[in-house]
């Protein structure tokens, strides 16, 4: 599977590498809203 990730390309050659991937990001992004709205 190919996916773009800051403006590279990745191969991952697993579903199960493609889901921590998008795992771990999809996490980081939620802990920033969180700190996001915690400010406001």
């Amino acid at each position: 599977m190919l996916f773009v990730q800051r403006g590279r390309i990745y191969w991952q050659k697993t579903k199960d590498e493609v889901n921590v991937e998008v795992r771990e990001a999809l996490e980081s992004h939620t802990a920033q809203w969180q700190e996001i709205l915690r400010l406001e």
